[in-house]
């Protein structure tokens, strides 16, 4: 089992964004920026995170934010820049647009790693890379990886000593825990279910 501070939080935000047409990390959601919503989970439970994004505005935030080491490599370069950054044995990984994150599931992944390289989230027999822990050690293959071009995560942990990490319970009083908002119309339907 490993705990903070033996694992550190980052909070993936340096993607193109692409198919919501602008940052969606700072993209106004519910009345401030998206990212802040996962942020604000985490500090009213103790815990904090380290951003990774391009970003200049991010640094307004008042966290430490590192740029990608290797630019447009997607999650994978996400993964790399923490383990290369942290001090940690290991790091967990979030993303920017899941604002309904419990951090209770994020208290549970932690509490369940063991000596997995990677300890990953499964809700509704789907994986969620973006919701999982990598060990320090992994940094060399990680690389490796992008060097491959070999960049999808989901594919990476197949690969590694990885274990599972069962979060059916928790989508049981939070059917929207998982919800990536990716798109415009993602948006609308989430407004659209408030009305």
């Amino acid at each position: 089992m490993m705990a903070w501070p033996d694992i550190e939080i980052f909070v993936l935000a340096g993607g193109k964004s692409s198919r919501m047409k602008c940052d969606k990390g700072l993209m106004l959601f519910e009345g401030k920026p998206m990212v802040t919503h996962i942020l604000d989970t985490l500090a009213c439970n103790g815990l904090s995170a380290t951003l990774i994004a391009n970003r200049e505005e991010y640094a307004r935030l008042g966290l430490n934010v590192y740029k990608d080491l290797i630019n447009d490599k997607g999650p994978m370069g996400g993964l790399f820049t923490a383990l290369h950054h942290t001090a940690a044995r290991a790091v967990l990984l979030l993303s920017s647009d899941m604002p309904f994150l419990n951090v209770d599931a994020v208290k549970f992944l932690a509490k369940n790693c063991g000596s997995e390289q990677v300890t990953v989230a499964q809700a509704h027999q789907r994986l969620y890379p973006l919701l999982a822990v990598y060990k320090k050690t992994l940094l060399t293959s990680v690389k490796k990886q992008i060097e491959d071009n070999k960049l999808k995560l989901t594919d990476f942990i197949l690969t590694c000593n990885y274990k599972i990490c069962n979060m059916d319970s928790f989508t049981v009083y939070n059917n929207r825990m998982f919800d990536n908002l990716n798109t415009p119309l993602d948006l609308e339907k989430h407004y659209a279910s408030k009305q």
